[in-house]
C-alpha cells in the first residue's frame, strides 16, 4: 500500500530546479518521476501560493532522479561562445565559413554567438547547436589549444556522441590552387550572382569578384592561389537554382550527401538546411533511398 503521510516540499522543489538547471527538460523529469508535468509546474510555483507540503511517494520519486546528459536539450552558452571565438581568430574567416562545417545558417550561429535567441538575449544554447560548434574541424597543429568544454558539458556532448579535438588536414593560411575553386564556380554555381555565392559561403563578395576576373590580390603576381579554408569555404556551397520563385529539383548529387547524413544522426530538418532544399523534398528522397533519420 502506497505511504500517504506528508513531508516538506521544499527539498524536491529544489531538486527539479537543479536538473532544470542542469538543462534536463521538465518532461523528461516528470516521465521518470511517474508525475505529470502538471502537478511538477504547480510544485514549481513560487509565492504564496507555492505548495507547502508533498505525499512521501511523490517527494521520494523526484529525489530519485539524477542526472542523464543525454536528455538535455539546453547548456550554458559561455563555453559555445568561447569556442566559436577562437575558431574565428584561429581557423575560419567568418561565421559564414563556421556554419559551413554545421546543419546551422550564418544568422542562426551570428545569434548564439551574440548570445541572443531571437530578439531576447539568451545565456543558454540548445545542445545540437553545442554539439555542432565543437564538432567543426580544426587544423591538426591548432588542435590541442583550442578551448574545451568543462566537465558538465563534456558529460552532455560525450553523452550525445561528439569525439572533440577532430582536426582536419586544412591550415587556414595555406595556399591552394584557385582553379579548382573558379571552375566550381562557373559550372556548378553558374546560376548564383557573385553576392548569393558570398552569402553561402559566408565571404566578402569582393573577394569573389577577383578570383572570377583573376586580378590579383595581396602581392600575388597572378590570382593562381587562394586560402585553403576560403577555397573550402566555396567548394562547399551546393548548387541551386538562381530564381527563388524555380520550384526546388533534386539534384542526384545530394544522395551521397544525404546517406551521411542518415548515418551521422541528423534529422529531417538538419539535412534539408544542410541542402539548402525544402524538408517535404528531402523526406520524399529519403523514402525513396529507403533512408532513417532521427526525430529529435
Amino acid at each position: 500500500m502506497r505511504e500517504t503521510s506528508l513531508v516538506d516540499a521544499t527539498p524536491a522543489r529544489k531538486h527539479i530546479k537543479s536538473r532544470l538547471d542542469q538543462g534536463m527538460p521538465l518532461t523528461v523529469i516528470a516521465e521518470r518521476a511517474s508525475i505529470t508535468v502538471r502537478k511538477l509546474n504547480y510544485l514549481m510555483t513560487d509565492g504564496p501560493s507555492a505548495q507547502p507540503r508533498l505525499q512521501k511517494h511523490r517527494a521520494d520519486a523526484i529525489l530519485a532522479v539524477t542526472f542523464d546528459p543525454a536528455t538535455v536539450l539546453l547548456v550554458p552558452g559561455g563555453p559555445v561562445r568561447e569556442r566559436m571565438r577562437w575558431l574565428l581568430a584561429h581557423c575560419y574567416p567568418s561565421v559564414g565559413a563556421i556554419a559551413a562545417q554545421t546543419p546551422y545558417s550564418p544568422r542562426m550561429l551570428g545569434d548564439v554567438l551574440d548570445g541572443a535567441s531571437g530578439k531576447q538575449p539568451s545565456t543558454l544554447v540548445g545542445v545540437k547547436i553545442a554539439r555542432a560548434i565543437f564538432a567543426v574541424p580544426t587544423p591538426a597543429h591548432l588542435a590541442a589549444l583550442a578551448p574545451e568544454p568543462d566537465a558538465q558539458l563534456r558529460d552532455i556532448l560525450d553523452a550525445k556522441g561528439v569525439h572533440l579535438g577532430k582536426s582536419s588536414p586544412f591550415i587556414s593560411t595555406e595556399l591552394v590552387d584557385a582553379e579548382p575553386v573558379r571552375l566550381h564556380i562557373r559550372t556548378k554555381l553558374q546560376g548564383l550572382s557573385e553576392y548569393q555565392i558570398a552569402q553561402l559561403a559566408g565571404i566578402n563578395r569582393r573577394k569573389i569578384g577577383r578570383l572570377l576576373r583573376g586580378e590579383p590580390h595581396r602581392g600575388q603576381s597572378r590570382p593562381a592561389r587562394v586560402k585553403g579554408i576560403t577555397a573550402q569555404a566555396i567548394l562547399a556551397v551546393r548548387p541551386r537554382h538562381a530564381q527563388p520563385s524555380s520550384k526546388p529539383q533534386w539534384d542526384e548529387s545530394y544522395d551521397e550527401d544525404l546517406r551521411t547524413m542518415a548515418l551521422r544522426d541528423y534529422t529531417f530538418s538538419e539535412a534539408a538546411l544542410r541542402l539548402d532544399m525544402p524538408v517535404a523534398v528531402v523526406k520524399r528522397r529519403a523514402r525513396e533511398l529507403n533512408l532513417r533519420f532521427a526525430s529529435r
